[in-house]
């Protein structure tokens, strides 16, 4: 009998594509025809090498709102542009330089891109680099590469990725100052690295719905007390009403940055301090202004047996999200953390731009 845990076989080869383009190697994306592609960010010079031996000619691909900065202009994040690629971008320094936080715009004549552009960039955006990258048609059969298919790709980004297989790994009475008789749950999925944490208070199962915060990993903010923006108060003021409430979740989501990882939100931070809000610093990068999927707050909840609950939020992002993965939302508690004078615009750009709910 197939062990349910394990992850169905073109899961596997996504993230064993992923894996293989952060370390720097070309993966083929097997579209109409297989491409080779290679992060221009983490390319190794031996797999800079194993793009220029295995291909004719070659491709800059660069996620369209990425290549929209590049150039000063405007561009929708999701879709792909492509240029030619010369020979004298064959450098690790050239290639490296395209993910710097401030590129300058390149100098290259516009390509069509080629068929499996789309997924390359959602494959770099799986495994958090810069989504630019070098593609050319595998001018023969290769055996040495890891191969994935496009529709793999693109079903796993639809699909919110593994976190439908997550499962519970461990549980420990964990009292904090803000909820003395907490208990920490962990999750894990049974494809990736993620790990996502629960903190419970009381019997959530019992009669009334509960109070539920979704929390997503701010390293800056909750753990160095960052001041760029809300997250720490808002963690701590959650702990301390889900505790006060008698009953409730605080869902620790693995979602650092709104997705798009610590390395990625640090060079979004550059680009605010250059004139860009939170939102337009993202779709800067090649990503979308908020990445992340809620499907792993709405697994975990079901772990716990919670279908109808009080959600403890500003964002009617989750409200609908969690609406549409089939909870019964009863009611919103809005958690407004005070401003100061470094956050000021982040907060303004919530609410203008994002449509948080911030006079409470």
């Amino acid at each position: 009998m197939r062990d349910s845990r394990v992850a169905p076989r073109a899961d596997r080869s996504v993230l064993r594509a992923v894996a293989e383009l952060r370390g720097g190697r070309p993966v083929i994306i097997k579209a109409c025809a297989p491409l080779l592609v290679l992060s221009a960010e983490a390319a190794s010079p031996s797999g800079i090498d194993d793009l220029l031996d295995n291909t004719g000619k070659r491709t800059l691909v660069v996620a369209s709102g990425r290549a929209a900065f590049m150039a000063r202009g405007d561009a929708e994040p999701s879709t792909a542009r492509a240029f030619e690629a010369p020979d004298s971008l064959f450098e690790p320094q050239a290639l490296s330089a395209l993910s710097d936080a401030e590129p300058s715009s390149p100098p290259f004549r516009p390509a069509s891109p080629p068929e499996g552009s789309d997924a390359a960039i959602s494959l770099a955006r799986l495994a958090r680099l810069i989504p630019t990258l070098i593609v050319g048609a595998a001018d023969r059969s290769l055996d040495d590469f890891v191969e994935v298919e496009a529709a793999s790709i693109m079903a796993f980004t639809a699909g919110g990725g593994s976190s439908a297989r997550l499962r519970l790994v461990a549980e420990t009475p964990m009292p904090l100052a803000a909820a003395p008789t907490a208990r920490m749950l962990a999750f894990r999925s049974d494809v990736d690295a993620a790990e996502h944490l629960a903190v419970v208070v009381g019997d959530v199962r019992a009669a009334g719905p509960p109070l539920v915060r979704i929390h997503s990993k701010c390293l800056t903010g909750d753990l160095f007390g960052s001041m760029r923006c809300d997250c720490g108060p808002q963690l701590h003021e959650a702990g301390r009403l889900i505790f006060e409430s008698g009953a409730g979740v605080l869902l620790y989501l693995d979602q650092e940055g709104r997705g798009i990882g610590l390395v990625n939100k640090l060079r979004a931070y550059r680009l605010q301090d250059l004139g860009l809000d939170t939102l337009d610093a993202n779709i800067a990068l090649g990503y979308e202004p908020d990445d992340r999927s809620f499907e792993p707050a709405a697994a975990m909840l079901r772990l716990l047996g919670v279908e109808r609950l009080r959600l403890l939020t500003n964002n009617p992002a989750k409200i609908f999200a969690l609406r549409a993965l089939g909870f019964d939302v009863a009611s919103r508690t809005p958690l407004i953390a005070p401003a100061t004078p470094q956050n000021a615009g982040y907060l303004e750009t919530k609410r203008l731009r994002f449509g948080h709910l911030l006079s409470g």
